[in-house]
């Protein structure tokens, strides 16, 4: 840079005496040409090609397609969301795992997977079935606990109680935003949205069993269904 080029702050300084011209008034002018027609979205998105490259950069051909062909993908869910005016979430890495694992059931994909979170094989299937019924908020309600308006549980349990017609009592145990039915190894927890989420034991651990339901009740009756069948 030399001593006639002016520095960062007074480049700043010199912008600011230039504002520059508003896009609607761009655009209002009447001479100006409209914007082109966009092109019709894609029904799918294109499946990537990748050169087996491996012998010269190290790089995995396979595993660089799995990631172009999920990134394609995303891309493409992006877009639409972007045409339907919808929020587009990016998560995070175990986020973007656990859909990974959901999207492409291969043992190999899934050992990948196992290995670069750190994660055991039994976290990962139980995070991949919350993600099934769920997606992003029933992994957060398998993984997180949180405290909802006292209100709001006190008439959940109290729906449980009157809507109950098993052979005994219900006993209950709520903590957090999880009520625990004690002697039928199930369980309901509330997520952020409003929703209930059924959940059964299994294998010494709780795993998501069914889709959500708006009525505690009615999510109790979906875990209670799925331990038949497990049974």
């Amino acid at each position: 840079m030399d001593d006639n080029t002016p520095g960062q702050d007074g480049l700043l300084d010199t912008l600011a005496h230039y504002p520059g011209i508003g896009a609607e008034e761009v655009f209002a002018d009447a001479d100006r040409e409209p914007l082109p027609v966009l092109p019709p979205l894609p029904a799918r998105p294109s499946s990537p090609h990748v050169l087996d490259v491996h012998q010269t950069t190290g790089v995995d051909p396979q595993g660089l397609e799995l990631l172009l062909a999920d990134a394609a993908a995303r891309a493409h869910r992006m877009l639409t969301s972007a045409w339907q005016h919808q929020e587009a979430t990016t998560g995070d890495l175990w986020q973007d795992s656990v859909r990974l694992a959901t999207a492409h059931r291969d043992e190999e994909v899934f050992a990948r997977l196992c290995k670069g979170t750190g994660r055991l094989p039994m976290e990962l299937n139980c995070a991949v079935r919350a993600w099934e019924f769920g997606g992003e908020a029933g992994l957060d309600v398998l993984e997180r606990m949180w405290l909802p308006a006292k209100k709001v549980l006190n008439e959940a349990l109290a729906a449980l109680r009157a809507e109950w017609v098993g052979p005994g009592p219900l006993y209950l145990r709520p903590w957090g935003n999880r009520i625990t039915v004690d002697g039928l190894d199930v369980q309901i927890r509330l997520g952020m949205n409003g929703e209930w989420y059924p959940y059964a034991r299994e294998h010494g651990a709780w795993w998501p069993c069914g889709l959500t339901e708006q009525l505690p009740y009615m999510a109790l009756q979906s875990a209670l269904a799925s331990r038949q069948d497990i049974s």
